[in-house]
């Protein structure tokens, strides 16, 4: 009797031990699933799944519009735990507008697929997207949020869509691998620090509907050679040009009126002017402040 209470108790025992290890291996199975796969809502009637590499949105409508602290680098979004994680993002055919900060400091982030259909993306929704190279956005696009590509260090081209009617204010800050880009011809202003430190970019054409040329907008394009002024530009601003030590060619139009302070600072290696306009009319423009900064004529 005593053998068969003992016998008892260690079968007890081990079952109960198979248990505990078994709830154990259940619980860790369950957690590996929860670490690289997870859903949600992100818009009223969007949706997003991410399945360890890939973030999808699918659905209908504008994505919710997010917050970002650069200071201790957290976001609001509900996908801001994988954020390191994401190599791909794959927005659906349905999504009408990406969302501010949406995909913010997504550093492993190498590919994104935006479709036809959207219509804006919001400020800073790519910032900080490291080792992205390349991003083709839809002409269904007319709004690119306010730095909405900075620091996009590995970014090397980008076409832009025809109905985009402005360049925001530090849309392509620090990136630092653009080579080339072309402004579409609906574009009416080109904004503050635009492309400011764009290190690689070597040649620039403004179109003619663009009005304005933001503050510092070229400041430190340090391989920009050749730049191209279309009728139409009134307005030069601070610094616009500034630390171009490599631009030798640029070509001005007879609409100008402003030359900001400081918009050629700094560009000693400029060989050629070129100006569509008159004598008269090159005479009546308002170089502002220091003039040795702001003609190119005087290449300082």
């Amino acid at each position: 009797m005593k053998k068969l209470l003992l016998l008892g108790i260690i079968f007890t025992l081990v079952i109960s031990g198979w248990q505990n290890v078994n709830a154990e291996e259940i619980e860790k199975e369950s957690t590996v699933v929860a670490d690289t796969a997870a859903s949600g809502t992100c818009g009223e009637n969007l949706t997003w799944n991410f399945d360890g590499t890939t973030l999808t949105i699918s659905g209908n409508g504008k994505m919710t519009d997010y917050e970002y602290s650069f200071s201790d680098e957290t976001g609001t979004t509900p996908w801001n735990q994988y954020c390191d994680e994401v190599e791909k993002i794959v927005i659906e055919k349905g999504v009408t507008g990406i969302g501010e900060f949406a995909f913010t400091k997504c550093t492993n982030l190498n590919s994104i697929s935006i479709p036809d259909g959207v219509t804006s993306i919001g400020k800073d929704a790519l910032h900080g997207c490291s080792i992205l190279e390349s991003v083709t956005i839809p002409d269904s696009v007319t709004s690119i949020g306010t730095s909405a590509f900075n620091q996009c260090a590995s970014l090397k081209s980008i076409k832009l869509p025809e109905k985009l009617t402005k360049i925001e204010n530090y849309t392509f800050e620090l990136c630092s691998g653009l080579t080339d880009i072309v402004i579409p011809k609906g574009v009416e202003s080109v904004g503050n620090w635009a492309f400011h430190a764009c290190s690689s970019l070597t040649s620039i054409i403004i179109p003619e509907n663009v009005t304005t040329l933001g503050y510092l907008a070229f400041y430190d394009c340090s391989s920009l050679e050749n730049v191209i002024i279309s009728e139409g530009m009134e307005t030069i601003y601070y610094g616009a040009f500034s630390g171009c030590n490599n631009l030798t060619n640029i070509t001005l139009p007879g609409s100008l009126s402003t030359i900001g302070e400081g918009a050629f600072l700094n560009c000693k290696q400029i060989k050629r002017v070129d100006y569509t306009g008159t004598i008269n009319q090159w005479c009546s423009i308002n170089f502002v402040g220091d003039i040795l900064s702001s003609n190119p004529v005087t290449r300082s």
